[in-house]
């Protein structure tokens, strides 16, 4: 009965107080970790990507923060060299 009622009762609740019990519902400590947990379950190679590009951004973060602000200052395309570190 509780999970016939559960969607009912979370189309009426405030945003944050059904993503809250949708965390709780997944089992992870908090939203950010539920959501993760979903797309690494629901498609585990498109994760992985997902890990892989944070990680070249992170490594070039400002090197592409400097193209984008020059990019914006021409208005024109930017292109950049970026550093790939190996795994």
């Amino acid at each position: 009965m509780g999970l016939l009622v559960s969607p009912v009762v979370a189309s009426v609740l405030p945003t944050a107080l059904g993503t809250r019990i949708a965390s709780f519902i997944v089992g992870e400590a908090d939203r950010w970790e539920a959501g993760m947990a979903l797309m690494r379950n629901a498609r585990p190679q498109n994760w992985k990507t997902l890990l892989w590009k944070d990680k070249v951004d992170q490594t070039n973060i400002d090197r592409l923060n400097e193209c984008q602000r020059n990019a914006n200052k021409e208005n024109i395309s930017e292109q950049c060299t970026i550093n790939i570190k190996p795994e």
